[in-house]
Formats: structure tokens, C-alpha cells, sequence
């Protein structure tokens, strides 16, 4: 199969205009804005191939550089208006991972009030992929002075963490215990189609 026809026989699922326009309106609300970027089924290998110029260091779990999900799709972050740097989820520092992902999960995705949307706590490939992109489109990290936790394994009971705490700094993929809090990690919503399954 050419790369050209598996691209084209990707799922891609996306927004609809509704559920776009309702999440702007959500992030208004917040004093916020959102940003909704395209998803490939790029693993963290493959964007360090294609992108090396935007990481300062990758944890070297080939279980975490390989991970991907074969499927494309709209992902969308809450920014803030001026920065427009990522916003996490505020007081989700210090917190293990199982609470940071019911933060996310469950209390943020609930606030949302968006029919057919859903937040999630995401892969490590996808907030990489979001933090590229935000950078291609206008100049600007998203992920600035905190590291979003993930759910992906490395070592153990490991998990990576993405972000760069100095506002010159390189993306980094990072790792830290599961049931361990850290002051720097913290919970990051991605708001992506309730019916994806990631």
C-alpha cells in the first residue's frame, strides 16, 4: 500500500462546527482561547526523525517512543489569550497520576457541558505532536513552565511527562513514579471526539 493510499484510508474523526464554536465559548468564558490541531498517527520516533529541532531530550523507553494509535484526529488545548501558552489544570501539581487523571476525566470533562466531546489525559506522542504544531502555526510553545503527565509507561511504574518548565527551552519527555507527586507535573485536559478511542 503507497503511503498516499493509507493516509487516505486513515479514521479520521473531527469537531463539528457546533462543537468548535462551543468550546471557544467555553474557553471565553475562562478568559481563555482554544487551539485545535490535527493528530497524525506520528509516534515519538517518527517526530524525532521529522522534527529533532523541537526536543531537548526524550526518555529512551522504546515502549513510550513507539507508542501510537493508527488513527488521526482534531485535538483541542485551552490557551491563555495572551501568552497563549498552555493552561493546565490549576492546584493538579502534587498529585499522583490515578487523581490527575480524574481531574481530567472526570471533573474538567464534566465541566465541559460540550455534547460529543470528551477530555482526556493524553498520550505523550500527542501533546509533543500539539506543542509542535503550536509552534509551526504561530511562534509560540504551548507547554511552558510545567510538564503534562500521561498515561504511558516506561519503566516500572514510570510514567512520562511532557513540557518544558523555562520559556527558552526544547521540549522534553520526561518520566516520573505513578503514584508519586511532583511540584512541576501537572494535569493538562485534551479535548478531543467523544466517539475516539484512545
Amino acid at each position: 500500500m503507497t503511503a498516499e493510499r493509507a493516509e487516505q484510508e486513515e479514521s479520521i474523526f473531527r469537531f463539528s462546527n457546533e462543537q468548535s464554536k462551543a468550546l471557544a465559548e467555553k474557553a471565553k468564558e475562562a478568559g481563555q482561547e482554544i487551539i485545535i490541531c490535527q493528530i497524525r498517527p506520528k509516534s515519538i520516533t517518527q517526530q524525532l526523525i521529522e522534527d529533532a529541532q523541537y526536543f531537548g531530550y526524550v526518555n529512551a523507553a522504546q515502549d513510550l517512543r513507539s507508542l501510537v494509535v493508527p488513527v488521526s484526529f482534531e485535538a483541542a488545548a485551552f490557551v491563555d489569550k495572551k501568552t497563549k501558552r498552555g493552561v493546565p489544570i490549576p492546584k493538579s501539581n502534587e498529585r499522583a497520576l490515578d487523581r490527575q487523571k480524574e481531574m481530567i476525566e472526570g471533573e474538567f470533562d464534566q465541566d465541559l457541558k460540550v455534547p460529543g466531546v470528551k477530555a482526556i489525559m493524553a498520550h505523550a506522542y500527542v501533546d509533543t505532536q500539539l506543542d509542535i504544531e503550536h509552534q509551526k502555526r504561530i511562534g509560540k510553545k504551548l507547554l511552558v513552565g510545567f510538564h503534562a503527565r500521561t498515561p504511558d509507561e516506561t519503566f516500572g511504574s514510570r510514567v512520562a511527562d511532557v513540557g518544558r518548565y523555562r520559556p527558552d527551552g526544547l521540549l522534553r519527555v520526561c518520566v516520573w513514579r505513578r503514584d508519586c507527586a511532583l511540584g512541576g507535573v501537572f494535569a493538562f485536559p485534551v479535548v478531543v471526539p467523544a466517539n475516539l478511542e484512545i
